[in-house]
């Protein structure tokens, strides 16, 4: 994955809390103390471009759940945590859904975010944004516990490797973050 492509959607996904459909639960980790990451989606495959990206998004999500205390299974846990990736320009909007487990949430947040980003902007300028979506579900009853969202510009080609590295662990904690409060 292009990491400098991993966050982008400015005015996409700013208003998803006004009626737009797209649930945003805010509950917290509190009561539960296992979690897993979504198995990869089968048939679904990220570009090249942005695997690093999603290899670097994962693997925060997984870091910061074990600094917060909750226990990182393959197996049995009580939550699952997966991420939406959004890419937009001023014409086009991409979902990268290799590890969401949203379903057809997937194809309206892409919808809105196309809507709100492509169809109805303003912005004349040339852009470049990301925006990455953090759902936790509860593994036996399947409902959604909690969904953030964060939205970047997209970095210039030639932004060194750790830079790039280091915007998408700050992307995962402000998206993920509160949900350890």
């Amino acid at each position: 994955m292009n990491p400098r492509q991993l966050f982008l959607l400015l005015p996409v996904l700013f208003l998803w809390s006004c009626s737009t459909g797209v649930d945003l639960p805010s509950g917290t980790s509190r009561g539960y103390s296992s979690v897993r990451l979504s198995d990869k989606a089968p048939h679904i495959d990220t570009p090249d471009r942005y695997k690093q990206g999603q290899k670097w998004a994962r693997q925060n999500i997984r870091d910061l759940c074990q600094q917060k205390g909750l226990q990182v299974s393959e197996d049995s846990a009580q939550l699952e945590i997966s991420h939406l990736v959004l890419i937009q320009d001023n014409s086009t909007t991409m979902a990268l859904r290799e590890y969401f487990t949203g379903g057809l949430e997937a194809d309206a947040m892409e919808d809105l975010a196309h809507q709100r980003g492509v169809v109805q902007s303003k912005e004349v300028e040339q852009f470049n944004r990301a925006g990455l979506v953090i759902d936790v579900r509860e593994i036996n009853s399947g409902d959604l516990v909690y969904r953030n969202y964060v939205k970047r510009d997209i970095l210039p080609e030639g932004t060194p490797l750790e830079v790039r590295q280091r915007l998408v662990q700050e992307a995962v904690i402000e998206a993920l973050g509160p949900f350890f409060s």
